[in-house]
């Protein structure tokens, strides 16, 4: 992994400010202990893989796009960490009242996200031009991949926005964050130029949703 994450941060400090540029290998270590890889299998695939991350250690909930877990018809992958521990999925986008199925998020529940420290979102939408950084676990490797871009284009009353670049297959669901390791969003699509982000606030949707349906349980 550090042959790969010391290639990823010298491409990233030639386009990326000095200032920011020095605090890159402490925003990637950061990042790294609070994501991991997910695994999935069902009638569509025999097994993919997805990048998710944990937003409540003590709950142990973790996010991830909806897409990576639920299949165009809506049947439920069966979900499990690379220990092959089960996640639960226990709220998406597509199923909360109102359902939000543009969200593209998903709510899992497992002992790894109860080993991993959760990551901090922040919401509030970036400026077009803010330094940003995702790390995520593409093509199903284990090692992740650490991506430094800027913000392409915002979408304010929706929350969402564009991060500059494509990134790679996997790493849907991997976080987003600014030069504080703040989230501001996650990786849900990407098109040949552009990634598209969920902005946080839509998290605190999902989050709020999944614990008023925990407590009238």
């Amino acid at each position: 992994m550090r042959w790969l994450l010391a290639v990823s941060l010298v491409l990233a400090m030639c386009m990326t400010p000095q200032t920011i540029a020095k605090d890159l290998s402490g925003l990637a270590e950061q990042m790294r202990e609070s994501i991991t890889r997910i695994r999935m299998t069902g009638p569509v695939v025999r097994w993919g893989t997805c990048s998710a991350f944990s937003i409540n250690q003590e709950r142990g909930w973790g996010l991830t796009a909806e897409h990576c877990v639920v299949t165009v018809n809506g049947f439920e992958f069966r979900v499990v960490d690379d220990q092959s521990r089960p996640l639960e999925i226990i709220a998406r986008s597509s199923t909360i009242f109102p359902p939000r199925p543009e969200d593209d998020l998903a709510l899992l529940e497992g002992d790894i996200f109860r080993e991993l420290p959760a990551l901090t979102a922040l919401t509030i939408v970036p400026e077009v031009g803010t330094v940003v950084a995702t790390y995520g676990f593409a093509r199903g490797e284990r090692n992740p991949f650490f991506y430094v871009s800027n913000v392409a284009r915002t979408r304010p009353r929706w929350f969402s926005l564009e991060m500059a670049g494509s990134l790679l297959g996997g790493m849907s669901g991997a976080p987003v964050v600014n030069d504080k390791a703040q989230v501001i969003g996650l990786v849900t699509k990407g098109t040949a130029s552009n990634t598209y982000i969920i902005g946080s606030w839509h998290f605190q949707e999902l989050y709020k949703a999944a614990v008023k349906q925990h407590e009238n349980q």
